[in-house]
Order: C-alpha cells, then sequence, then structure tokens
C-alpha cells in the first residue's frame, strides 16, 4: 500500500512540475541574419488578387481568402491562378465578407467569417455548409479528425473551446479570470490569435494578441509557457490617418505560428522588420531566432522548414514568396 502512495505521489508531482514550466527567452538572445532564403515567386496583382486576408496551404494548392475582390481563389505553388469561387457578398447560407484561416477539414475547405461563422466549401470552391460559434474568432485549429478548437473572445476574458463538426460545444478551456482593467487601452487584445496542434504530444499551442507570450495545452489543462525576459510588445501612441486621434498601439504582432517535426516557429512582427523564432518541443528549448529579409504580413506552411509569405510592395500590390529556413537543428 506504500509503495502505491508513493507511486502516484510521484505521477502527480511529475504533472505538477510539467504544467508548471515555463521557459523565459534572454533579452540577449543573438539574431541570425542573411540565413534565410526567400524568392519572389509572383506578383498577386496579375491574377487578380489585391488584398489577401489569409491564405493556407491545402495539398500543394495556395488557398487564399481575398478581400479586394471578395473571393475564394486557389493557385498552384508557381502562384497560377487556377479556379476562382462564385460567392456573393453578404451573411446568408454560403455568403461572406471575410475570409480567414482556411483549413483542410476532412475533405472540405473550411474557414472563419468575422464574427462568428465557419463555411465549408470543397476543393472545387463550391459551397458545402456553414455553422454559427457563439462568440467572436479569426481562427481556429482541426485536430484528431473530429474536433475543431476556436479561441472565442468577450469583454472580460479569453477562453478556448471544442467543438464538433456539427458545431456543437463540447467544453469551454483556457479561460482567463483575472478582473479586467478597464484603463487598458489594449485590453481587449488579451486574447488568443495564432494556433498551432502539436500532432505528436496532443498538445494545442496558441500565442496571445497583446505580448510576446506561447502556452500550451494537453487535454485542455496548461501544460507549458514561453515569455521573453522584459516586456517585448510595447505600446506607443498612434496618430489615425483618417480621424487624427491619437491610438494606442503595439510595436510588435505575431504572423503564423507552426508546428513541423517537433518544432514550433513562431513568426512575428517587430517595429519595421519581421523575425522567426524556432523551438525544439522534445525539451522546450529555445533554438534560434532569425530576422527575415522582408516584412512579411501573411505565412503558411508547406513542408519540413519551407513556408510562403505574402507581403506589399511600395506600390500596394502583394507580392508572393517562398521561405527557407534552416541551420537551426
Amino acid at each position: 500500500m506504500k509503495i502505491r502512495i508513493i507511486v502516484a505521489l510521484f505521477i502527480f508531482l511529475s504533472g505538477s512540475l510539467l504544467v508548471s514550466k515555463e521557459l523565459i527567452i534572454s533579452d540577449k538572445t543573438k539574431i541570425a541574419e542573411n540565413l534565410t532564403k526567400e524568392i519572389l515567386i509572383c506578383n498577386l496583382a496579375d491574377s487578380g488578387i489585391y488584398k489577401p486576408l489569409d491564405f493556407h496551404i491545402i495539398n500543394d494548392f495556395l488557398i487564399i481568402g481575398n478581400y479586394k475582390p471578395i473571393e475564394i481563389v486557389k493557385l498552384n505553388l508557381s502562384g497560377k491562378l487556377l479556379i476562382r469561387s462564385n460567392n456573393k457578398e453578404g451573411r446568408g447560407p454560403g455568403e461572406f465578407v471575410f475570409c480567414l484561416s482556411p483549413r483542410k477539414v476532412e475533405t472540405n475547405i473550411a474557414f472563419c467569417d468575422l464574427p462568428h461563422k465557419i463555411i465549408f466549401f470543397d476543393f472545387n470552391l463550391n459551397f458545402v455548409k456553414e455553422i454559427k460559434l457563439q462568440k467572436y474568432t479569426r481562427d481556429f485549429l482541426y485536430i484528431d479528425h473530429k474536433y475543431l478548437i476556436f479561441p472565442e473572445r468577450s469583454l472580460s476574458n479569453f477562453y478556448l473551446s471544442k467543438y464538433t463538426l456539427n458545431g456543437d460545444l463540447i467544453k469551454v478551456f483556457g479561460k482567463k479570470l483575472d478582473k479586467v482593467n478597464r484603463k487598458d487601452e489594449l485590453y481587449y487584445l488579451n486574447s488568443p490569435r495564432l494556433l498551432a496542434y502539436d500532432e505528436k504530444r496532443k498538445t494545442v499551442w496558441i500565442d496571445m494578441y497583446n505580448k510576446y507570450e506561447l502556452k500550451s495545452y494537453y487535454n485542455e489543462v496548461l501544460k507549458y509557457k514561453i515569455n521573453t525576459e522584459s516586456v517585448f510588445f510595447e505600446k506607443y501612441k498612434a496618430i489615425d490617418d483618417d480621424t487624427g486621434k491619437k491610438e494606442t498601439k503595439l510595436d510588435a504582432r505575431g504572423i503564423k505560428l507552426v508546428y513541423s517535426n517537433d518544432n514550433l516557429f513562431y513568426f512575428f512582427r517587430k517595429k519595421d522588420n519581421a523575425y522567426c523564432d524556432v523551438f525544439d518541443l522534445r525539451k522546450i528549448v529555445h533554438l534560434k531566432r532569425y530576422k527575415l529579409k522582408n516584412k512579411y504580413k501573411l505565412i503558411s506552411h508547406l513542408r519540413e522548414n519551407i513556408f510562403y509569405g505574402i507581403l506589399y510592395d511600395e506600390e500596394g500590390d502583394p507580392l508572393l514568396y517562398k521561405i527557407e529556413i534552416s541551420g537551426f537543428k
């Protein structure tokens, strides 16, 4: 009996230690420059794509949610336009205004339409179905071939929600219980934005809107946290071009969170540059920080250490790039 109690206590304490583990990235972290290959593929404006909101690589095709015009487009990896959706702008069935976070869900493409609708199209970009959520969301994960994970946001807190493919809520987790500081002009951004799924460890990773903080959840329980030594996403006052009013903004923002082969890639912008932090998830260690040659607005993962990125040139045209990151192992 004593042996069983000791073993149970050891397992409990080991689990507690895992839950509380936190990685702090030093302010003195060296930045690797000129170690990424970034090749221009094409100007998307040549295909009539003027304002891509988001994109994802699915089955070696680029699926882009476009805002100008409002549509979904399918391209090959060379940037050749293959199909455009024949949808209407609106809020009715099969209609949308925003196309965010396109994902492969079973045999379909699913994406978010703000504020809380998920729309499914087939790979020929024909409308299939849609589901509605209870709260605002802009990103999601499809995991274990049967669940959808969403970051949802209200005025008082954030949380993650687990749904069935039919839109039925299963569980809410990761809820923030702290009181809201209404004096903080960016309090409403204290919520998850990007998500990635570690299939090997069945772990959901998230980043936060208003600070450099990554968190992981295993079985809907917080497991690891990654933070910086000092405040990394700093606030500043910016003048709104339309109103002329000063608004509080952040000088940094996450772009993409990607899991691949035991590594976590966190792409983010800081002032006028874009970076990528690479982590080893087997030991939860920071491997390297890369400074990218271009300031990308959007990033998507192709395979292993190869990504695609979209940025805007001086004339406002969206340019498609292929990005290769190496030397972190």
